[in-house]
């Protein structure tokens, strides 16, 4: 008996923990980078090989930034990259305000830019590789700037462009199974219980609170809410990351990426992609699904909206570390 008892002392441990682990609840946590031989470019993950996308949507900081370069070095090209405020002039919503404020206000600095044609993306993308390209030789060389007409160009070190299909549906998908995680995340809800992403479903998910607009959860920051009935974009760094580390891939807004196609639910939408099937005249479907959405769905690029904006991808082209 005493002999059964001192076994059982080394054997109670194990069947506690082997418990602890068939019984564990699934959450997201990011992946780690491995060390690279690559420079990580401002802004962005590592997502594979050379590869990086950036950590959010592209703000509207990020864009008046583009703005405000292009009217001081080449304003003849401004009125092509304004964006259409218009678009938040919605039938049956009151979204007036919006036209004026939400690209040129300070509250919202932080969220993601609308209103983009295909071709203004593009060229913040260009915009984005020459800026910080130059830097980087500012930087090396110890100069105060770079010019133009210099006969010494800055090196291509990083290629700023939007995602291919796949290399979107890789990041969204964050590893997973997409069969049997097709949001890109193992859970819907975060560890606080709130969603992970802004999309109309966040009624069903957080069902005490009907009028949700944001968390930032991540930052430390506390819960926050909105009685606004007209739902719009919340910050790009609101709600929780996937697995490899990136915001919003699942909602918030869905996202243009190379070809004209864009791709990813939106704050306007509901997980099962029926807000984009009943609004088809405002894009064309490229890729569809019968099953509820997964992040395979691709859309054709028509026009600019309220609810679609942009990311970039990444290329690394030069192997080498950072030393700064």
């Amino acid at each position: 008996m005493q002999l059964l008892n001192s076994k059982f002392k080394f054997i109670l441990p194990l069947l506690i923990l082997s418990g602890c682990m068939l019984f564990k609840t699934q959450t997201d946590k990011i992946r780690k980078t491995p060390k690279l031989i690559y420079e990580t470019p401002p802004g962005t993950v590592w997502l594979r090989a050379n590869l990086f996308i950036d950590i959010a949507e592209t703000r509207n900081l990020d864009y008046i930034e583009f703005i405000y370069w292009t009217s001081r070095r080449e304003p003849e090209k401004l009125n092509a990259i304004l964006p259409d405020t218009n678009v938040w002039r919605i039938p049956l919503k009151y979204q007036e305000p919006y036209i004026y404020y939400y690209l040129h206000h300070p509250s919202y600095r932080d969220y993601p830019v609308v209103g983009i044609s295909y071709e203004q993306a593009v060229a913040f993308c260009k915009w984005r590789s020459d800026r910080v390209n130059e830097f980087i030789f500012i930087r090396e060389n110890k100069v105060k700037e770079w010019k133009a007409d210099s006969t010494y160009p800055f090196k291509e070190i990083f290629r700023f462009r939007l995602p291919t299909k796949e290399e979107w549906e890789y990041a969204a998908a964050a590893g997973l199974n997409q069969n049997l995680y097709p949001y890109g995340y193992e859970k819907l809800t975060g560890k606080n219980g709130l969603p992970v992403s802004n999309t109309i479903e966040y009624n069903n998910l957080y069902n005490h609170r009907q009028h949700f607009r944001y968390i930032r959860p991540n930052d430390g920051g506390s819960v926050q809410y909105s009685d606004d009935l007209s739902a719009i974009t919340s910050q790009v760094t609101a709600f929780y990351r996937n697995k490899y580390g990136i915001y919003n891939m699942t909602g918030n807004v869905s996202e243009i990426i190379a070809d004209s196609l864009f791709k990813g639910l939106n704050y306007d939408t509901y997980l099962d992609g029926s807000s984009f099937k009943n609004n088809a005249e405002d894009y064309h479907t490229s890729d569809t699904t019968y099953l509820r959405y997964d992040n395979r769905m691709t859309f054709k690029y028509k026009k600019p909206q309220a609810w679609l904006g942009f990311r970039c991808v990444c290329e690394v082209l030069v192997e080498r570390r950072s030393e700064y």
